[in-house]
């Protein structure tokens, strides 16, 4: 199958804090190079064999799927890195074609059964897991959607969703990417869970999820709310970027029973108070805010006024 390579040359930007961009936005499986291996930790799979020692400066390839959606992920992928960086000048994107035929399974090698929460555990769909009693296992195939768990955003997300999902609950995952948040929540008890998500491959793939993990759960296309039931949830989880947070705080409440709970993460420790102004400034009472590395995660109640 032919796939689109997006190299992603950084100028004078760390190139791991970027590869921890890419991560948060979506992105989880890609090919670095430095100059060298790199540091231990932070990184949710790589395959050292693809990290070589090169005079070469130091650059990210990303591999999309030759689709229809491919321009929209492409234009996608530039906005966030842009928005990241602050500049439209601080990476340079070159786009070509290739097979996958020689890499398009690797990564599988090195994303293994993990424990996202203190109850979660996320299995790849091809990985065998012994569960322990208190264990709750959600299977995943990340596919050509964002999310493996992997990352500290979504570990954080889970976290914030085992505190606050109690059984019967209504819960809308916005941006659900591969569908775990949603399917974590469902596991967790809630009665009717809705995914949304832009992107026709994060849809594909999070009702795919859905099926392996064998839960009700409602995934929908929708930009943002636009296309969500007209339903008050007891939970709302967004794990997505601080630009897009910002724009949905101003609809959310509309969706949110009065006590309900918004969870968002995504968020550059830089971007923290900006995310949380806008918080305040659409009347919502900050409950707690995660730290995990240079990435924050905020829950939020309405404030009874």
């Amino acid at each position: 199958m032919t796939y689109h390579e997006i190299k992603l040359i950084p100028k004078n930007i760390d190139i791991n804090s970027l590869a921890d961009a890419l991560t948060a936005i979506g992105f989880d499986a890609f090919e670095l190079s430095d100059g060298g291996l790199p540091e231990p930790g932070g990184w949710d799979y790589i395959d050292e064999d693809l990290v070589t020692k090169s005079d070469e400066a130091p650059f990210i390839r990303i591999y999309l799927e030759n689709s229809p959606s491919f321009p929209e992920q492409y234009v996608k992928l530039k906005r966030a890195v842009f928005e990241w960086a602050d500049s439209d000048e601080a990476v340079i994107f070159e786009e070509s074609r290739r097979d996958d035929s020689e890499w398009k399974d690797v990564w599988k090698t090195y994303f293994k059964p993990f424990k996202a929460g203190t109850h979660i555990v996320i299995c790849p769909k091809w990985e065998e897991y012994s569960a322990a009693p208190d264990d709750i296992v959600v299977t995943i195939d990340p596919g050509a959607a964002f999310g493996s768990g992997l990352h500290e955003t979504t570990k954080m997300c889970i976290a914030a969703l085992e505190k606050h999902v109690s059984p019967g609950a209504t819960v809308l995952d916005v941006g659900c990417g591969s569908g775990i948040l949603g399917i974590s929540a469902t596991k967790l008890g809630a009665k009717r869970v809705w995914a949304l998500d832009y992107d026709p491959a994060s849809v594909s793939a999070a009702k795919e999820n859905a099926g392996y993990n064998h839960v009700d759960m409602t995934v929908l296309q929708s930009d943002l709310l636009a296309s969500a039931p007209r339903v008050k949830a007891d939970v709302i989880v967004a794990n997505i970027v601080a630009d897009i947070i910002i724009e949905l705080n101003k609809t959310v409440k509309d969706y949110l029973t009065e006590n309900g709970i918004y969870i968002v993460s995504g968020i550059i420790a830089e971007r923290l108070n900006d995310v949380v102004e806008s918080l305040e400034n659409h009347e919502f009472e900050v409950l707690n805010i995660d730290k995990m590395g240079e990435w924050r995660a905020i829950t939020v109640s309405p404030k009874n006024i």
